[in-house]
């Protein structure tokens, strides 16, 4: 059982059966009103909920997997849509070709900026952490 298991089940524990049975429909729609409606509870009720750690706790690991499953969904697909972007700088149609070329260089600059930025801030945190194992500036 990993670490987010065990925190999960020591979670669940904390909540009732009634939050329990709820958090899905919560997490399953696109808004609190339409989940609480599904789930058959009153707005009163989910706000009550809402102000208890372990119940937002439990709600927002719920959605991280559910979100974490949908990218790892996305990324099989990446290579596909790669491939396909490819193929369409191969198109008769001038504007298609534009619009593909376009799109792989947008990617392109994005990736690279993100990697950049990573850089910057890895080495943001690199100085802040050598300057708190140091003492820092003022001696401390």
């Amino acid at each position: 059982m990993t670490e987010s298991d065990h925190a999960a089940q020591k979670q669940s524990s904390v909540l009732t059966e009634r939050q329990i049975k709820a958090l899905p429909y919560l997490v399953a729609s696109c808004s609190f009103e339409d989940g609480r409606k599904a789930a058959r509870i009153s707005k009163n009720t989910l706000y009550e909920w809402l102000r208890q750690p372990a119940f937002r706790s439990e709600l927002q690991r719920l959605r991280d997997v559910v979100v974490n499953d949908a990218l790892d969904r996305l990324k099989s697909r990446v290579a596909q849509a790669v491939e396909v972007l490819g193929r369409l700088l191969e198109s008769r149609s001038e504007a298609v070709r534009l619009r593909a070329a376009n799109d792989i260089l947008g990617y392109t600059l994005r990736i690279r900026e993100l990697q950049e930025f990573e850089s910057r801030l890895e080495a943001c945190e690199h100085a802040i952490s050598t300057n708190r194992t140091e003492g820092g500036a003022d001696g401390r």
